[in-house]
């Protein structure tokens, strides 16, 4: 969402959004989530900026041994969403797996350790889920090397 955006909203965001709620309010299931999807499906779609499935990867995502986010496949995962208790519960343990990494990486470490962690808890094996696929784990740590890599050569361009 673009908040600068948002902020010029000619009535102000709030009586925007409750407008919105109390125009769709039989219709909402999921709330916050309803809301916000309602309120700017309509005229307000100039706020947002429609990001790919690499920025919502989910467990429905990559199951049943197939991957249907493109996107991540070739860039890899960029956020990793934990709906329905996906990053606690053991439904899937391959992305389980990657959050608990995450809860291991101590912020402020270099970025190296975090793809160690990632590295080694990826290599477990798994029963279920996401790991079907044969190029999960390209997948979940794809973006990261890329981004180690582009850091490295922006470092090795310094010194010449």
């Amino acid at each position: 969402m673009n908040l600068t955006r948002m902020r010029s909203f000619q009535n102000g965001w709030v009586p925007s959004i409750t407008d919105s709620f109390m125009k769709y309010r039989r219709n909402f299931s999921l709330s916050d989530q309803d809301i916000l999807t309602n309120f700017f499906s309509e005229e307000n779609s100039k706020y947002l900026y429609e990001l790919g499935c690499e920025w919502n990867y989910r467990a429905t995502v990559c199951q049943s041994d197939w991957n249907k986010c493109a996107a991540a496949a070739s860039r890899g995962v960029a956020l990793l969403h934990g709906c329905d208790g996906t990053f606690r519960v053991n439904k899937e343990p391959t992305i389980k797996a990657v959050f608990q990494a995450w809860e291991r990486y101590q912020m402020g470490s270099p970025i190296k350790e975090l793809l160690s962690l990632l590295e080694e808890a990826l290599s477990m094996p798994f029963a279920k889920g996401c790991i079907g696929l044969s190029n999960i784990k390209d997948i979940f740590l794809k973006g990261l090397k890329r981004h180690l890599a582009s850091q490295h050569t922006a470092t090795a361009g310094e010194g010449s």
